[in-house]
Protein backbone atom coordinates (compact mmCIF):
# COMPACT_ATOMS: atom_id res chain seq x y z
CA UNK A 1 0.00 0.00 0.00
CA UNK A 2 1.01 3.11 -0.97
CA UNK A 3 1.30 6.02 1.60
CA UNK A 4 -1.52 8.22 2.19
CA UNK A 5 0.49 11.57 1.56
CA UNK A 6 1.74 10.42 -1.53
CA UNK A 7 -2.14 8.76 -2.94
CA UNK A 8 -3.64 12.70 -1.83
CA UNK A 9 -0.99 14.25 -3.54
CA UNK A 10 -1.80 12.36 -6.40
CA UNK A 11 -5.23 12.78 -6.56
CA UNK A 12 -5.52 16.39 -5.51
CA UNK A 13 -2.92 16.62 -8.92
CA UNK A 14 -5.41 14.61 -11.48
CA UNK A 15 -8.56 16.62 -10.04
CA UNK A 16 -6.88 19.97 -10.69
CA UNK A 17 -7.30 21.08 -6.53
CA UNK A 18 -3.74 21.36 -5.97
CA UNK A 19 -4.39 25.00 -4.29
CA UNK A 20 -7.76 24.39 -3.00
CA UNK A 21 -7.20 21.13 -1.15
CA UNK A 22 -5.33 20.78 2.09
CA UNK A 23 -3.61 18.35 1.54
CA UNK A 24 -1.56 17.39 4.78
CA UNK A 25 -5.21 17.36 6.42
CA UNK A 26 -6.69 15.12 4.16
CA UNK A 27 -3.44 12.61 3.94
CA UNK A 28 -3.62 12.69 7.93
CA UNK A 29 -7.32 11.77 7.94
CA UNK A 30 -6.37 9.08 5.20
CA UNK A 31 -3.40 8.00 6.92
CA UNK A 32 -5.95 7.23 9.94
CA UNK A 33 -8.45 5.49 8.05
CA UNK A 34 -6.05 2.78 6.58
CA UNK A 35 -4.47 2.62 9.77
CA UNK A 36 -7.81 1.45 10.81
CA UNK A 37 -9.00 -1.07 8.24
CA UNK A 38 -5.02 -2.58 8.14
CA UNK A 39 -6.43 -3.82 11.39
CA UNK A 40 -9.87 -4.88 11.12
CA UNK A 41 -10.44 -8.35 10.81
CA UNK A 42 -11.66 -7.61 6.71
CA UNK A 43 -8.58 -6.51 5.79
CA UNK A 44 -7.16 -10.40 7.11
CA UNK A 45 -10.35 -11.85 4.88
CA UNK A 46 -9.41 -10.11 2.02
CA UNK A 47 -5.98 -11.02 2.79
CA UNK A 48 -6.49 -15.29 2.54
CA UNK A 49 -9.11 -14.48 0.23
CA UNK A 50 -8.81 -16.66 -3.14
CA UNK A 51 -10.28 -14.60 -5.54
CA UNK A 52 -10.58 -10.87 -5.02
CA UNK A 53 -12.29 -8.33 -7.66
CA UNK A 54 -12.13 -4.72 -7.49
CA UNK A 55 -14.20 -1.81 -9.29
CA UNK A 56 -16.67 -4.53 -10.92
CA UNK A 57 -18.32 -3.01 -13.87
CA UNK A 58 -21.60 -4.70 -14.21
CA UNK A 59 -24.46 -3.88 -16.68
CA UNK A 60 -28.37 -5.58 -16.12
CA UNK A 61 -32.02 -4.77 -17.69
CA UNK A 62 -34.11 -3.67 -15.06
CA UNK A 63 -37.54 -3.69 -16.30
CA UNK A 64 -37.47 -1.12 -18.70
CA UNK A 65 -33.94 0.55 -18.07
CA UNK A 66 -30.91 -1.05 -18.10
CA UNK A 67 -28.56 -0.66 -15.00
CA UNK A 68 -24.98 0.16 -14.92
CA UNK A 69 -22.85 -0.24 -11.79
CA UNK A 70 -19.89 -0.97 -10.30
CA UNK A 71 -19.05 -3.13 -7.04
CA UNK A 72 -16.45 -1.80 -5.31
CA UNK A 73 -15.04 -5.26 -4.41
CA UNK A 74 -16.24 -8.79 -4.76
CA UNK A 75 -14.22 -11.58 -2.97
CA UNK A 76 -14.68 -15.49 -2.63
CA UNK A 77 -13.32 -16.76 1.15
CA UNK A 78 -12.05 -20.04 2.20
CA UNK A 79 -15.07 -22.14 1.79
CA UNK A 80 -15.68 -20.77 -1.76
CA UNK A 81 -18.92 -18.44 -0.85
CA UNK A 82 -18.82 -14.75 -2.16
CA UNK A 83 -19.05 -11.23 -0.68
CA UNK A 84 -19.96 -7.83 -1.47
CA UNK A 85 -17.99 -4.60 0.04
CA UNK A 86 -18.83 -1.44 -0.54
CA UNK A 87 -16.96 1.35 1.18
CA UNK A 88 -18.47 4.00 2.74
CA UNK A 89 -16.91 7.50 3.55
CA UNK A 90 -20.14 9.05 5.15
CA UNK A 91 -19.23 11.12 8.41
CA UNK A 92 -21.57 8.92 11.09
CA UNK A 93 -22.91 10.99 13.56
CA UNK A 94 -24.73 10.17 16.74
CA UNK A 95 -27.52 8.85 14.49
CA UNK A 96 -24.66 5.55 13.89
CA UNK A 97 -24.50 3.64 11.01
CA UNK A 98 -27.92 2.02 11.29
CA UNK A 99 -29.37 5.03 9.40
CA UNK A 100 -27.02 5.09 7.14
CA UNK A 101 -27.85 1.54 5.79
CA UNK A 102 -30.92 2.18 5.25
CA UNK A 103 -29.83 4.73 2.23
CA UNK A 104 -27.59 2.10 0.86
CA UNK A 105 -29.71 -1.06 1.01
CA UNK A 106 -31.34 -1.08 -2.47
CA UNK A 107 -28.02 -0.63 -4.11
CA UNK A 108 -26.32 -3.70 -2.49
CA UNK A 109 -29.45 -5.58 -2.98
CA UNK A 110 -28.85 -4.50 -6.41
CA UNK A 111 -25.41 -5.26 -6.92
CA UNK A 112 -26.69 -9.27 -5.19
CA UNK A 113 -28.72 -9.06 -8.20
CA UNK A 114 -26.59 -8.64 -10.13
CA UNK A 115 -23.84 -11.25 -9.19
CA UNK A 116 -26.88 -13.53 -8.60
CA UNK A 117 -27.36 -13.16 -12.77
CA UNK A 118 -23.81 -14.35 -12.93
CA UNK A 119 -23.15 -16.77 -10.30
CA UNK A 120 -26.84 -18.31 -10.68
CA UNK A 121 -27.28 -17.55 -6.65
CA UNK A 122 -26.87 -14.38 -4.66
CA UNK A 123 -23.44 -13.86 -2.39
CA UNK A 124 -23.96 -14.76 0.84
CA UNK A 125 -23.99 -11.21 1.83
CA UNK A 126 -23.46 -7.53 1.12
CA UNK A 127 -21.07 -5.61 3.87
CA UNK A 128 -21.49 -1.99 3.52
CA UNK A 129 -18.04 -0.94 5.57
CA UNK A 130 -17.59 2.25 6.75
CA UNK A 131 -14.31 4.35 6.68
CA UNK A 132 -14.29 6.64 9.42
CA UNK A 133 -15.57 4.66 12.27
CA UNK A 134 -13.79 1.25 10.68
CA UNK A 135 -17.34 -0.36 11.23
CA UNK A 136 -19.37 -3.15 9.34
CA UNK A 137 -22.82 -3.56 8.50
CA UNK A 138 -23.85 -6.73 6.66
CA UNK A 139 -26.90 -7.49 5.06
CA UNK A 140 -27.64 -11.18 4.36
CA UNK A 141 -28.48 -12.21 1.31
CA UNK A 142 -30.87 -14.75 -0.44
CA UNK A 143 -32.91 -15.85 -3.33
CA UNK A 144 -36.09 -14.27 -1.96
CA UNK A 145 -34.69 -10.79 -0.55
CA UNK A 146 -33.10 -10.48 -4.12
CA UNK A 147 -36.21 -11.09 -6.31
CA UNK A 148 -38.01 -8.30 -3.74
CA UNK A 149 -35.48 -5.74 -4.47
CA UNK A 150 -35.50 -6.41 -8.47
CA UNK A 151 -39.20 -6.24 -8.24
CA UNK A 152 -38.58 -2.91 -6.29
CA UNK A 153 -36.12 -1.51 -8.51
CA UNK A 154 -38.30 -2.24 -11.82
CA UNK A 155 -40.94 -0.21 -9.90
CA UNK A 156 -38.90 2.84 -9.64
CA UNK A 157 -37.07 2.18 -13.06
CA UNK A 158 -40.51 2.65 -14.62
CA UNK A 159 -41.53 5.84 -12.61
CA UNK A 160 -38.34 7.34 -13.12
CA UNK A 161 -38.44 7.37 -16.79
CA UNK A 162 -42.51 8.08 -16.50
CA UNK A 163 -41.24 11.07 -14.87
CA UNK A 164 -38.26 11.70 -17.17
CA UNK A 165 -41.03 11.87 -20.05
CA UNK A 166 -42.92 13.87 -18.31
CA UNK A 167 -41.03 16.11 -16.66
CA UNK A 168 -43.05 15.56 -13.30
CA UNK A 169 -40.91 14.53 -10.74
CA UNK A 170 -42.40 14.17 -7.26
CA UNK A 171 -40.22 16.27 -4.25
CA UNK A 172 -39.17 14.57 -1.08
CA UNK A 173 -40.26 15.11 2.57
CA UNK A 174 -37.79 13.57 3.81
CA UNK A 175 -35.51 15.18 5.90
CA UNK A 176 -32.47 14.02 4.64
CA UNK A 177 -33.60 14.97 1.25
CA UNK A 178 -33.59 18.76 2.51
CA UNK A 179 -30.33 19.89 1.70
CA UNK A 180 -29.79 18.04 -1.71
CA UNK A 181 -29.53 19.86 -4.98
CA UNK A 182 -31.76 17.48 -6.84
CA UNK A 183 -34.41 17.47 -4.66
CA UNK A 184 -36.95 18.68 -7.20
CA UNK A 185 -35.96 15.70 -9.13
CA UNK A 186 -36.82 13.51 -5.61
CA UNK A 187 -38.76 10.09 -6.72
CA UNK A 188 -38.55 9.54 -2.71
CA UNK A 189 -42.52 8.74 -2.98
CA UNK A 190 -41.89 5.82 -3.91
CA UNK A 191 -42.04 3.34 -1.16
CA UNK A 192 -41.37 -0.21 -1.02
Amino acid sequence: SQPAQMLVARAATETDMTDAADIDKIAGELEEILQRFRSHALWGELARAPKVFRELDFVMQLGPAVLRGQIDLLYQDQVGKWHIVDYKSDRIGDEGTAEHVKRYELQMLLYAAAMSGHFGEPPVEAVLYFLRPAKIEALKLGQAVVKAALARAEKLAGKLITARRTGNFQPSARPTCQSCPYKQLCLADMKH
